[in-house]
């Protein structure tokens, strides 16, 4: 197996509802999308979603260190064993400088190999899972983990979908916060009644996502206690990473795990940051943590630290990068919480072939069997291009 070109897409999807947090409000979504193609012809596809207030990435600098970095490091190396082509990604390192992480340059370029390569060898991604040593998780997961759907921060979409959402079987819900306390308060309330003794019983969990709103530990808590108090088990990034030394005590005192986002693009930051056991864990994005191989490793160090960990997604990711969280998370079912898969229902049209997207209950698409198991429609993908460059 030889790579011997890539071609770099900037897409542009509408999304069929605007998504709001207290950091951004995206109408659209911007995507990286890269095509691996081999000498035979055989290409895999793979994704990133370069966010600049998360990794510090851009579309533009992402693509220029896919070309200029990455790609070079590939050029003129053949494989001859799905394992071989691994084990060479698993070693390789995220571009990272004094302001920003290029991790989801590597997730678009490591996932458009491993899909080349499982449709050269004729095998699933996540066969090359057992190249990561993971420790046996702290307690055996009592079932496959099902979807939780994420609800913006706009109390009129909360009341025209909640009913809707909690019939469709989903027993876990993420609620932006961070905006307006008030607000915040009342779709808690919303919520936390329409689930009613679902919540009561702990067969439906309610968790809160802050996007750092908060800007430091007092007024986090006082923001957050209320939420506490109406159910509310497990907080997201409540404050910006600067504050992270802060971040256990406020956990503590809440009395709720928090699960670093932002701050947690590396396995370096994730060293640094995940030392509160139970109390602080992570949020784990392909993309925001360098693709697969390092996904596993962060989950690697939250098992061995006996810290929760969730796997989540990046707001309008594709069939693509949707996918290969499947595969990723068929390697991790102790992830506490799973977010993702939400395909056509944000966007207006994906780019693959398949329905990339949960079903009733949240349970998890079908996949093809060979690298990441879906199919581009390359004609659909120039419906939303931007721009698009070729790396020989």
């Amino acid at each position: 197996m030889k790579i011997v070109a890539l071609t770099l897409f900037d897409l542009a999807i509408p999304l069929r509802v605007a998504f709001r947090h207290s950091l951004a409000e995206r109408k659209s979504s911007r995507n990286l999308i890269v095509r691996a193609e081999l000498e035979n012809g055989r290409a895999g596809f793979g994704e990133g979603v370069p966010v600049s207030y998360v990794t510090g990435e851009t579309i533009e600098s992402a693509a220029a260190t896919i070309r200029d970095h990455y790609f070079p490091a590939v050029r003129g190396r053949t494989f001859s064993t799905y394992e071989e082509l691994g084990r060479w990604l698993g070693d390789l390192r995220p571009v990272i400088t004094s302001e920003v992480s290029y991790t989801s340059a590597k997730c678009a370029f490591e996932l458009a190999l491993l899909d080349a390569g499982g449709r050269e060898f004729h095998r699933p991604m996540a066969d090359l899972a057992a190249l990561v040593s993971l420790p046996a998780p702290a307690q055996p997961p009592t079932q496959r983990p099902a979807y939780g759907v994420a609800l913006t921060a706009d109390s009129q979409w909360i009341r025209q979908r909640m009913t809707w959402l909690r019939l469709y079987g989903f027993r876990d819900f993420k609620l932006k916060v961070g905006a307006d306390a008030a607000t915040d308060l009342e779709n808690a309330s919303l919520v936390a009644r329409r689930l009613g003794r679902r919540l009561a019983r702990h067969k439906a969990t309610l968790r809160v996502d802050a996007n750092a709103a908060y800007p430091d530990a007092a007024s986090a808590f006082a923001a957050l206690e209320p939420l506490i108090r109406l159910g509310v088990e497990c907080v997201e990034q409540p404050m910006p990473p600067e504050r992270d030394a802060q971040v256990a005590d406020l956990a503590r005192r809440l009395g709720v795990p928090i699960l670093l986002d932002e701050s947690v693009c590396t396995l370096e930051e994730a060293e640094e940051r995940l030392t509160a056991g139970r109390w602080l864990g992570a949020n784990i994005r392909l993309s925001k943590n360098g693709g697969f191989f390092d996904s596993l490793r962060l989950a690697a160090l939250c098992r061995r630290r006996k810290a929760p960990f969730q796997l989540g997604c990046h707001v309008g990711e594709t069939g693509v990068l949707a996918a290969a969280q499947c595969r990723l998370a068929a390697s991790l079912p102790d992830a506490r919480y799973l977010e993702g898969a939400f395909g056509t229902h944000l966007l207006q049209e994906d780019i693959v072939r398949q329905k990339v997207r949960f079903g009733f209950r949240g349970r998890a698409p079908r996949l093809g069997p060979f690298g990441l198991g879906i199919e581009v429609d390359e004609d659909r993908l120039r419906k939303f291009l931007q721009a698009s460059v070729r790396v020989e």
